[in-house]
């Protein structure tokens, strides 16, 4: 099953607001913790598989406190300007249930490896080597 959510206009289109320890359950099962709450999805984003707003344990961005990450394929996501900007990942290491938020960068043909977003939060992590698992694909922050 497919599921579609589109807010292409002021529509009250919503995702639960998940914690680290919360990602691994919602992508397994959908399953989504009582009480949990909803923030909408911005206009012009659309979500086909399955997303959800992200509040990291831990400060990630110098201003943003939550994070839309989307788990539809690379291409649904495309920057318009790329050249402005890089796009933000989301890892979560499975054995610490811990999210990682940042950029990637290869370094060689079978390295590569997780930069932070904030410069001092953590030194960059072989992806490989941690077993980091991909989560998605950061679209929207607040």
């Amino acid at each position: 099953m497919i599921k579609t959510i589109r807010n292409c206009q002021r529509s009250f289109s919503g995702l639960p607001v998940l914690e680290d320890s919360q990602i691994e359950a919602y992508l397994r099962n959908g399953d989504v913790p009582t009480g949990c709450a909803y923030l909408e999805v911005p206009p012009g984003n659309v979500i086909v598989q399955r997303g959800f707003w992200l509040r990291p344990k831990t400060r990630m961005h110098h201003t943003a406190q939550v994070f839309l990450v989307s788990t539809d394929p690379y291409l649904m996501h495309e920057d318009a300007h790329p050249e402005h900007r890089s796009p933000i990942y989301c890892y979560r290491c499975p054995r610490g249930d811990i999210a990682y938020l940042g950029s990637v960068e290869k370094i060689g043909p079978e390295r590569t490896i997780f930069g932070p977003l904030l410069v001092d939060l953590h030194p960059p992590i072989d992806i490989a080597a941690s077993g980091l698992a991909y989560v998605g694909r950061v679209i929207a922050a607040i």
